[in-house]
């Protein structure tokens, strides 16, 4: 799944993304740092009894990184269009 897939499946309220091979569960941190594993769209939130750092990305991150593919994406074609001669 890439990054705007993962942005476009994050339920509500959801800060983080834990990545897990194909398997990603959302996270969201409360107001007191207490932490909370999303496991699915009807389940809600379920308190979460400790996160794994390791694979723990942040949906803001991801936004940007996927704005940045999306305008790197832009450039290329632009590009191409300018090197076959093409008006854009």
């Amino acid at each position: 799944m890439n990054n705007q897939k993962i942005l476009d499946k994050a339920p509500e309220g959801a800060t983080h993304v834990l990545l897990q091979s194909i398997n990603y569960i959302y996270i969201k941190f409360g107001v007191h740092t207490e932490s909370f594993m999303y496991c699915n769209h009807k389940e809600g939130w379920r308190l979460a009894t400790h996160v794994f750092h390791s694979n723990l990305r942040s949906l803001t991150d991801l936004k940007r990184i996927a704005e940045l593919e999306e305008e790197v994406q832009q450039l290329t074609t632009q590009l191409i269009a300018m090197h076959k001669g093409d008006n854009v």
